[in-house]
């Protein structure tokens, strides 16, 4: 987000960043990417505040994006309401049983699910309907014709999609309807939905917004970004949304931009049905706008498993061959020039009989009885 008039703060930790958010005043609004950056700052506040000897205090005003936006369709008093994820799968279910499917398509709630789902992507990152419905598919002609049906089935309850919010609280905005917090401090959010940045965006004429960024340290914004989102869906959508920016708006071609995780078939499924719905279809033997090609997953790679060495020593029951791969693995550089030394402590354990138990493997080593190194 680099909206005119939108301040940057930058920080280095996440105490830094708490800090800064505990010294906020009242009649500030802090928009946080999930409610457990929340909760964290509450506590820190509840233990000052008991540390100093105070009784009672008011806890900031912290909440989501989304929420902010409920808070503020309450404040209308509209006809209307979002519909839960319960309502919309009823009548997703509904459309799909008024409206004929296209051959091998057998409409469930895996469907429901799907179509929920693709509409709030469309609807949030603003994707225009096909043109020319004629020259689509059967299965593309079948998804509007029931997402049509959808809408209609909501409006006539008084319901609407989350993602048609926004849009009802700018008309309201520009009426002058909303009462607004006396400025605004963002954290996260470098790279919102168009509908989100069109909020912020209005909300910033009137109001002044800090964004506040958690870059690590000597990182820059140009370096690493790191976000942090509370379910693998909310992910997903992210990724995406960031695919596309840089191929419309930066020029990088498809084919120079990858996706890769940890546990990438864990997000396999939905990559796929979010790209499909998006770009169409995969690339196959006459081509393709992008292909899903897991290759060798990044857990597998050498570094990844040095990096969780630490990990694997702590959670394994310290045991003394996960210490010493650790102290002489080449990845950990720092420990390189105490190669020789590592190798000393492993030879005192091993004629000790230490094998687990950082107590014990310590408790070895502060004898300073360990074996002269050979040659």
């Amino acid at each position: 987000m680099t909206n005119p008039g939108t301040a940057v703060k930058p920080f280095e930790s996440s105490a830094g960043l708490q800090k800064y958010l505990l010294s906020q005043p009242p009649g500030v609004l802090i928009i946080v990417p999930h409610m457990r950056l929340a909760h964290q700052v509450w506590r820190r506040q509840r233990l000052e505040a008991q540390a100093a000897g105070i009784s009672a205090w008011e806890p900031l005003a912290m909440t989501t994006l989304s929420g902010w936006w409920h808070q503020l369709l309450g404040q209308l008093w509209l006809p209307l309401r979002p519909a839960s994820s319960l309502e919309r799968l009823v009548h997703w279910k509904s459309a799909m049983a008024a409206t004929p499917s296209p051959p091998k398509v057998t409409p469930d709630l895996a469907w429901a699910a799907a179509l929920d789902e693709a509409l709030e992507l469309s609807q949030r990152y603003q994707i225009p309907p096909p043109q020319d419905l004629a020259a689509e598919s059967p299965l593309i002609i079948w998804r509007q014709e029931v997402g049509r049906t959808f809408i209609d089935l909501l409006t006539q309850q008084g319901l609407v999609i989350p993602a048609r919010i926004p849009s009802l609280l700018l008309q309201a905005l520009a009426e002058e309807k909303l009462g607004l917090p006396d400025r605004i401090v963002v954290v996260g959010l470098e790279t919102p939905a168009p509908m989100e940045d069109q909020w912020l965006r209005a909300v910033g004429r009137r109001r002044p917004i800090v964004q506040v960024r958690l870059l690590g340290r000597g990182a820059t914004t140009s370096d690493i970004r790191a976000v942090s989102l509370p379910d693998m869906h909310q992910e997903m959508e992210w990724v995406a949304a960031q695919v596309f920016e840089l191929a419309a708006e930066k020029g990088i071609p498809l084919h120079r931009l990858a996706i890769t995780a940890p546990n990438l078939e864990a997000y396999l499924p939905g990559l796929r049905r979010i790209f499909k719905e998006l770009l169409g279809q995969a690339a196959d033997s006459r081509g393709g706008s992008y292909n899903f090609s897991l290759g060798p997953t990044l857990a597998e790679t050498p570094l990844w498993q040095a990096a969780l060495l630490p990990v694997r020593f702590i959670l394994g029951g310290e045991q003394r061959q996960d210490l010493i791969s650790w102290l002489l693995s080449p990845y950990y550089g720092a420990l390189k020039r105490e190669e020789k030394t590592s190798l000393r402590w492993d030879m005192a354990w091993r004629q000790a009989g230490a094998a687990y138990g950082w107590q014990s493997l310590r408790s070895v080593l502060a004898t300073g009885d360990m074996p002269e190194r050979d040659g």
